[in-house]
């Protein structure tokens, strides 16, 4: 059915930087896990429209494993989809609807016809979101995330509820986060690969700085931050883990 993987000022939440809208300044250029590649491509107005994915390490001369567009239809919609080939635009994966900025509904798009979809819901100093599955117009209840903002437009907690066979939620498991000061967060609002994994959002996709350590109950992951001459992210490894992602940009020092 599916696979288990705002900014917020005082006491309102808030987001003015919707995926993809850069100003071609310091964009966001690639993600290497390690695994896969994701390359990020903007056009003039320094707008996102394209994101590429290659193996890890990169072979010489490789063509992407796989390629989808990104299309703002309206001001409050955007879509991403899967490119038919070099110049076509395929089938629709994700659509996302905001309003006055904020990120109001995403619905994860399925050959079948079946669909995940995320609601998102504000008040005060938290968002909430509500993930559900529909299958031959049957909507299904999944999970339902709370998020905790701190003064500083981070996630600071995340609580996690299931629905059981009686629609009736039950807290499955909660994190909390510590963050590295000022340490720009390159994930933060990225709609690709956030709801492509199919699961609530991480906290990166809220928050405005990069976490140094997540604890879940008794076990903590730490993470050591690296940043480049600019001040942008550009290595983030899980000294738990032993898993490194490395960030690149465009446009820098422009």
């Amino acid at each position: 059915m599916y696979c288990s993987i705002l900014i917020l000022i005082v006491t309102s939440c808030n987001t003015d930087d919707r995926d993809g809208m850069t100003e071609n300044i310091c964009a966001l250029s690639q993600i290497d896990d390690g695994i896969r590649i994701l390359e990020y491509k903007y056009n003039i107005t320094g707008d996102l429209f394209r994101i590429n994915v290659y193996p890890s390490p990169l072979p010489e001369n490789t063509n992407p494993a796989a390629s989808f567009f990104r299309s703002q239809i309206t001001k409050d919609s955007i879509i991403v989809g899967v490119m038919q080939n070099l110049v076509t635009n395929g089938r629709v994966l994700i659509s996302a609807k905001y309003e006055n900025d904020l990120l109001l509904e995403v619905k994860r798009f399925y050959a079948s016809g079946n669909t995940n979809n995320f609601r998102f819901e504000y008040e005060g100093a938290s968002v909430t979101v509500f993930l559900s599955f529909t299958e031959n117009n049957t909507t299904t209840n999944l999970e339902r995330g709370l998020y905790t903002f701190d003064t500083n437009q981070n996630i600071i907690a995340f609580d996690r509820y299931v629905f059981d066979v009686n629609n009736q939620e039950v807290l499955l498991g909660s994190i909390d986060y510590e963050y590295e000061p000022d340490a720009f967060n390159p994930r933060k609002a990225l709609l690709f690969p956030t709801f492509f994994e199919q699961n609530l959002p991480d906290a990166s996709f809220f928050s405005t700085d990069s976490a140094s350590k997540k604890t879940i109950g008794e076990s903590a992951i730490n993470f050591s931050i690296e940043t480049n001459e600019n001040d942008k992210v550009n290595v983030i490894t899980d000294l738990t883990n032993f898993e490194t992602e490395i960030y690149s940009y465009l446009n820098c020092n422009e």
